[in-house]
């Protein structure tokens, strides 16, 4: 006769079967649909390296903000435009688009007064000299002489010894250690901001309904000395207006994002070093980044007086000319109009989902490694790669 803890623990040991079997068939589910997501990735973008977490990382970022597919599949990018004094609806077309537009003669002294006085030391020591600001001090220099500055700013500098720096290295033709980049003036240099915002006819009020909403306010990049950056891509539509001296950039489309040697963790910056021919690729970067060479960069001259249209996702590196060079920068959303909503699994999503059960799965067996039958779902996803990390990957892919 079975007693009552008998049948108790038979019920339970039905339930934990039940439960074992459901989490399977779960993950075979997953699996599969993985499996045809990828496929079909594979297939629509082919890239030359096939899929690791770091492209499915950018993928997903594209995704979660709204590009729109054509601009990731896209083989032949947009040339970049020149207009000359254009009308918001002659620059909308550029917008809607996503293809990246120079407007020379952007701006004139009655319509943004901050264009003339910006460029006045002597104006801004009396204006805002007494603010103390971060600027960028970690850099490097690469085999071509120039001075890449890699993180944000961290050190602490008043703006009239930034100046006064300037100064003197333009007087011996030489650089500065720190550079004033990505500086919110809205809130670091407030005297700046209240000029911006009460010009007549600033840029962002001439174009700014062609955009989503504005909520970084204005930021400026102030430096001498060629200071350069790396090849990088933000995740908001870009108004770049020079106020002195140049700038000099390469800019890739969001589909070259195969190209650039994302990582998990850095997903919208390339490991590339910037300013490289893909046709002329040295023999040691084409070791350590075989699929740059495919990509696709347009070279864009800036002067002063010159507003840019940079689009979102667009992968670009950017070089200051020797002296000083200034820029303003309104970063937006996308128009409500232009911003592709996503239904389901048209992408990326499916993919890091089965990583996620992949990776689980794992987590919750007694071995660390995964079993032959999860390597090979991992292999076939990412030619090998996708497995470690792969969770990083599924769970930070809402951040960008």
């Amino acid at each position: 006769m079975i007693c009552k803890d008998q049948r108790n623990s038979r019920k339970d040991d039905c339930a934990t079967l039940k439960s074992t079997v459901a989490q399977a068939k779960q993950l075979f589910q997953a699996r599969a649909r993985g499996l045809i997501a990828a496929r079909r990735l594979k297939e629509e973008r082919n890239p030359p390296g096939g899929l690791t977490c770091g492209l499915l990382r950018t993928w997903a970022a594209y995704e979660r903000l709204g590009l729109a597919p054509q601009h990731i599949v896209s083989t032949e990018p947009l040339p970049v435009a020149r207009l000359k004094r254009p009308t918001p609806a002659q620059v909308w077309e550029f917008v809607v688009r996503n293809q990246p537009v120079v407007i020379e003669d952007a701006v004139n002294a009655d319509d943004f007064p901050p264009f003339f006085d910006f460029a006045d030391f002597d104006y801004l020591r009396e204006r805002c000299g007494h603010r103390y600001v971060k600027v960028k001090g970690d850099s490097c220099w690469d085999n071509k002489g120039r001075q890449l500055f890699l993180n944000d700013p961290t050190i602490e500098i008043s703006i009239s010894d930034y100046l006064d720096l300037i100064e003197v290295a333009e007087e011996h033709e030489t650089c500065i250690s720190w550079y004033m980049g990505k500086l919110p003036l809205h809130t670091d240099v407030p005297e700046m901001f209240e000029d911006i915002v009460n010009a007549p006819n600033s840029p962002w009020r001439k174009y700014g309904n062609c955009f989503g909403e504005n909520n970084k306010g204005v930021h400026t990049y102030f430096g001498c000395g060629g200071n350069t950056t790396c090849i990088h891509s933000d995740p908001s539509e870009n108004l770049l207006f020079v106020v002195t001296g140049e700038k000099f950039m390469d800019i890739y489309p969001p589909c070259d994002a195969a190209c650039m040697h994302t990582t998990v963790k850095k997903f919208l910056n390339s490991l590339v070093p910037p300013f490289i021919d893909p046709a002329f690729v040295p023999a040691e970067v084409d070791k350590n980044w075989p699929f740059y060479k495919h990509a696709q960069p347009q070279r864009v001259h800036l002067k002063a007086g010159d507003l840019f249209y940079l689009p979102i996702f667009w992968w670009h590196a950017v070089q200051g000319s020797i002296g000083r060079n200034m820029i303003l920068n309104w970063w937006c959303q996308q128009h409500p109009y232009k911003e592709h909503k996503y239904k389901g699994f048209e992408g990326t999503r499916e993919v890091l989902e089965v990583l996620q059960h992949l990776n689980e799965a794992w987590s919750e067996t007694d071995s660390a490694s995964p079993t032959p039958q999860e390597r090979a779902v991992a292999q076939e996803l990412g030619n090998g790669v996708l497995y470690s990390d792969s969770m990083r990957a599924a769970s930070d892919s809402k951040d960008i």
